[in-house]
């Protein structure tokens, strides 16, 4: 009965570490192009002004 239950505890374990990384991998994968875009925006930022004050 005690093993069973240790048996039921590991996989446990071994099913949330699981879960785990994959909800790693998902903020990895949503936060890198979020990044890129924010030192992107950052970058372009100075020309989009200029672009708006001469069209304006």
């Amino acid at each position: 009965m005690i093993k069973k239950i240790q048996a039921v505890i590991k996989d446990r374990e071994k099913r949330d570490s699981f879960v785990t990384d994959i909800a790693l991998w998902v903020i990895v994968l949503l936060y890198v192009p979020l990044i890129v875009f924010t030192c992107v925006m950052i970058y372009s930022l100075p020309n989009l002004v200029k672009n708006i004050i001469s069209y304006s």
